[in-house]
């Protein structure tokens, strides 16, 4: 495996995987909410493409998964300090299984830690457990909860660095 920017010719096939994503959570009665799975938010995701932002795990020249890592996050409030932010982690059902998660975390920290950064910030559903537990693993810790659309409550979590 190994890590690349996205090409503009990957934008269908991430928003796949965020539409699978998205099915599976439903299935198993999980309200969290996979951005790039819903039409309105593809705007979004071509800006995370032009800027250099969105990334891909590559199983030899295929995507097998996908990921941004950004400088800011209208969740938290900006530091004067600079920061790095993991968001919409999708990994296709193919690699379920495979380390894909735990390969991009700790690339993410690796970049932040290369880029100067403070901490590493993301969101997830507050009302996911495992993945709260998931992330916890890596050493992030809880901040805060916020109400990110009227009755989903994302938990905003932060890893210290060094």
């Amino acid at each position: 495996m190994r890590i690349a920017t996205s090409e503009p010719d990957w934008i269908d096939r991430y928003v796949a995987f965020a539409r699978d994503a998205q099915a599976r959570l439903r299935a198993r009665g999980l309200r969290q909410w996979v951005p790039a799975a819903h039409d309105a938010h593809r705007p979004q995701v071509d800006l995370l493409v032009a800027a250099g932002e969105l990334f891909a795990v590559l199983d030899g020249t295929e995507p097998i998964a996908f990921f941004a890592l950004r400088d800011a996050s209208g969740w938290w409030p900006p530091l004067e300090r600079p920061v790095r932010y993991v968001s919409g982690i999708v990994v296709s059902r193919a690699a379920r299984g495979r380390g894909v998660g735990g390969t991009i975390v700790e690339w993410c920290i690796e970049r932040a830690r290369l880029s100067g950064a403070v901490a590493l910030r993301l969101d997830c559903h507050d009302g996911n457990p495992w993945l709260c537990e998931y992330y916890e693993r890596f050493g992030f810790v809880a901040r805060d909860r916020v109400e990110q659309h009227p009755g989903y409550v994302g938990r905003l979590y932060e890893l210290p660095l060094r």
